[in-house]
């Protein structure tokens, strides 16, 4: 790892762990916020390095950096960095095309394998035994208890799975450049079955927050339902997994999502946690 001081450019974007910003000439940085582990970044970079070697569009991962107790990870710049769902909501003529690359996308994702990578099941289960209350709406924490019991019980009986599991698949994620489409933030890569990376997927697209474009709200809202019936349909089209075994995962994968503590998202959690739980 170098230490140094840089004069750093300006701030790209922004999430809930790290920022983005501007790097030297065709580079950026992805500077965690403060706190973050120096090994859990580390081990970021080299995952990065390996997905790079395995023929999978990723950008290019440079060094690991400390930038006034911050670490982070240098990447090639790619392009504006527009993301696929900042097209969608500015050119929603483009959603047929724009899920068909996003279906074959994860699908390439889900077609090979990285030696090294934690097991899926595990981090879901370390996420789902951490959830405490307060990241639990009043009067639902019964019902978060209960749902964690079968969710841990579960997990004991489904696969393992040994294939590349992206752990945060979603347009946001998936960079338009000129040189074609890149997948980006690759900090929660597991090893595991296919079928939770895609309930993961499904999940995320369903609680989906606005974002600026063109379309009204309610019509952004029934093009992300159309674009996900659509990536769905055309997956199980093109796999040999089962809508059932996609299923199968949601409510794990729904309780490890009420543990990353996101506040707006708390009560929709919940209600799909009892829909699963008292189908």
């Amino acid at each position: 790892m170098e230490s140094r001081r840089s004069e750093l450019g300006h701030r790209i974007g922004v999430g809930r762990t790290a920022e983005i910003l501007e790097w030297e000439e065709g580079y950026v940085v992805k500077l965690y916020l403060e706190g973050f582990p120096r090994e859990y970044i580390e081990q970021e970079a080299r995952i990065g390095r390996a997905l790079r070697e395995s023929g999978l569009p990723v950008p290019k991962t440079g060094e690991v950096i400390e930038l006034d107790g911050r670490h982070g990870i240098v990447f090639e710049r790619l392009g504006n960095g527009k993301t696929m769902l900042r097209e969608f909501a500015s050119k929603p003529w483009r959603l047929s095309s724009l899920v068909r690359m996003f279906t074959r996308l994860h699908l390439e994702v889900h077609g090979i394998t990285i030696p090294g990578l934690p097991p899926l099941p595990d981090r879901l289960a370390r996420r789902i035994r951490r959830i405490t209350t307060e990241q639990v709406p009043n009067g639902s924490w019964e019902l978060v208890e209960r749902a964690r019991e079968a969710a841990l019980a579960k997990l004991d009986l489904l696969p393992q799975g040994e294939r590349l599991c992206h752990g945060d698949f979603h347009p946001d994620n998936i960079i338009l450049s000129p040189r074609g489409p890149f997948i980006i933030d690759w900090s929660e890569a597991t090893k595991g079955d296919p079928a939770a990376d895609v309930a993961r997927t499904r999940l995320l697209m369903s609680l989906g927050a606005p974002v600026e474009g063109r379309m009204s709200g309610w019509l952004l809202g029934l093009g992300r339902k159309l674009a996900l019936s659509s990536y769905l349909k055309s997956y199980l089209d093109k796999n040999t997994i089962s809508r059932e075994s996609i299923d199968a995962w949601q409510l794990p994968v729904t309780l490890a999502r009420l543990a990353e503590g996101i506040a707006p998202e708390g009560a929709q959690l919940i209600a799909l946690t009892d829909a699963q739980l008292n189908p």
